[in-house]
């Protein structure tokens, strides 16, 4: 995505690292223990804000694991349309991993109440699939009433990734010291990643609050 809308080498291979090394936890895309702390903290928020999406979903018998690796492994390519994940990159480069879980929020509230009609594993998949259809700004305006300007923030994030962690196997090897200071974010690369996306779409650009 970032080879398609930046010309320059060099500023391809810095927006790619700055998007690794800000963004995801380490593992991500090695052992993808990284990843399934990042599962782990959504399903926490569902537990607190979408308490009846995580319930049908388990009903089901559809894991989060099952589409939400690709959604955050990915920052949503392939998931959403061209023009949406280009605007979810904007604010993912400005304001952080924390835009990962609010889309995956946004998303699901969304669509919560066809997922609500679910009897079958194969009708929740149908609502995920119509849901990548949705235009982004209708689907984080919809969140936005629901949960509020901030729906996760910063702080939140980390607690919840430091506590995900915890649990995990690898947290044997680490201090919780070190794993906070290791995932503490640090928004960069602003000014190249909002020109490229102004550049194609100069009226449309997501919440960055």
């Amino acid at each position: 995505l970032i080879a398609i809308v930046v010309e320059a080498d060099e500023d391809c291979f810095w927006l790619l690292t700055a998007l690794l090394q800000k963004n995801m936890p380490k593992g991500y895309y090695g052992d993808l223990s990284g990843v399934m702390i990042d599962v782990e903290v959504l399903k926490q928020l569902l537990e607190q804000n979408l308490k009846p999406v995580k319930d049908k979903l388990e009903h089901v018998h559809l894991p989060l694991t099952s589409f939400v690796t690709q959604w955050f492994m990915c920052a949503y390519v392939n998931v959403l349309p061209m023009g949406s994940v280009l605007k979810v990159w904007d604010s993912l480069f400005l304001v952080g991993p924390v835009l990962l879980f609010r889309v995956a929020l946004a998303l699901l509230k969304a669509i919560e109440g066809e997922l609500g009609l679910a009897t079958e594993m194969e009708d929740a998949m149908a609502a995920l699939q119509r849901a990548r259809n949705l235009e982004i700004e209708t689907v984080l305006m919809i969140a936005r009433v629901c949960f509020g300007e901030n729906m996760v923030d910063v702080s939140v994030l980390m607690q919840l990734r430091h506590t995900a962690n915890l649990q995990s196997p690898k947290s044997k090897c680490a201090s919780s010291k070190d794993w906070m200071h290791q995932h503490a974010h640090t928004p960069v690369w602003v000014t190249p990643i909002r020109t490229i996306t102004q550049r194609i779409d100069p009226c449309n650009t997501l919440q960055h609050t």
